[in-house]
């Protein structure tokens, strides 16, 4: 009997990351769900992958990925890793020249969450990886265009773009792939109070449409089956890139 693919999403319990898992799930993968603190709604996604494929295992595993004794705690609970989704992000709005109100607690949490975050896990993940492996980050179209919810979460996910390529190169050599997406706004439940931002959005669009999380977790199935592709950066927005260059 073959064993089933192993995939770990962080910040899988709502939104981007319990599309993604779903995906993942219908695919025929082992799912290992990672969330913060919202353990219903992890309960909630665990329920929905039952639903999408009966015959595959979950587990749900609490950690703050920003935590390095915490991310540690958890890789020691995975055997194995095949596949490596560093999902989990935060950010809030704040307009670009309004530095003061960037408190030092907001900054800490958008770069530990988004940046900090899927180093530690990556630097986990790679330890029981095999040849083969692919890890995939979920970036932001502001870490390319530098607009966004405010400038730290621009400056986070540029870096976490950066750290995709950088990865890519260091960990091709054993075979690991290192990938990113790059969504536009998108509508979750973080972000679905910005109407303001969705609005704008919508008429960057080239589409007329902003991409869904069924369309990123759609992509972020794609780069994992791609196995010639490293270092790739694939915009998933509806074409609002097209209308901020």
């Amino acid at each position: 009997m073959t064993k089933n693919k192993i995939a770990l999403i962080t910040g899988a319990s709502r939104g981007i990351g319990r599309a993604i898992a779903i995906i993942f799930a219908k695919d025929g993968y082992d799912i290992i769900i990672n969330y913060r603190s919202s353990e219903e709604e992890a309960n909630t996604t665990q329920t929905l992958f039952r639903e999408a494929n009966p015959s595959i295992t979950t587990t749900l595993l609490q950690a703050d990925v920003s935590s390095s004794e915490e991310v540690t705690t958890m890789f020691s609970r995975i055997p194995s890793l095949d596949v490596l989704i560093n999902n989990a992000g935060w950010s809030t709005q704040i307009a670009h020249g309004d530095l003061e109100s960037l408190s030092p607690e907001i900054y800490n949490r958008v770069m530990d969450t988004n940046f900090k975050g899927p180093y530690l896990c990556t630097r986990e993940a790679i330890k029981i990886m095999t040849q083969g492996g692919s890890i995939i980050n979920i970036a932001s179209l502001s870490g390319l265009t530098g607009r966004g919810s405010n400038v730290i979460y621009c400056a986070s996910k540029a870096a976490l773009i950066n750290l995709t390529t950088t990865m890519a190169r260091a960990l091709g050599p054993r075979g690991i792939r290192v990938n990113c997406i790059a969504p536009g706004l998108v509508e979750t439940e973080l972000t679905r109070s910005w109407r303001d931002m969705h609005t704008a959005a919508r008429e960057q669009c080239a589409l007329g449409r902003q991409a869904t999380v069924e369309d990123i977790a759609t992509a972020t199935l794609y780069l994992t089956k791609m196995q010639g592709t490293t270092g790739e950066v694939l915009k998933v927005d509806g074409g609002q890139y097209l209308e901020q260059v």
